[in-house]
């Protein structure tokens, strides 16, 4: 339920008008939630625009796989 509540107080503050900075890793939120992405890797921008330009930028299907296109299927995985 708290996610619920979350989700929508951020919602309601974009329909107000107010810029909400959502730093996750859970594409489908992002996907739901958001109308830019930049997507970060090591401390570099390696991509950013709205979840279809990014989608369309990857030629993925979903937000997902468009991040690890981004960033590399090898990022954040112990050696």
């Amino acid at each position: 339920m708290t996610t619920r509540a979350l989700r929508r107080t951020i919602k309601t503050l974009s329909a107000n008008g107010k810029a909400v900075v959502f730093s996750t890793h859970i594409m489908q939120e992002v996907g739901a939630l958001c109308d830019r992405v930049i997507i970060i890797a090591k401390g570099v921008i390696r991509a950013q625009g709205s979840p279809d330009e990014l989608l369309t930028a990857t030629g993925k299907g979903n937000l997902e796989d468009a991040f690890v296109a981004c960033v590399g299927s090898e990022e954040g995985l112990a050696a």
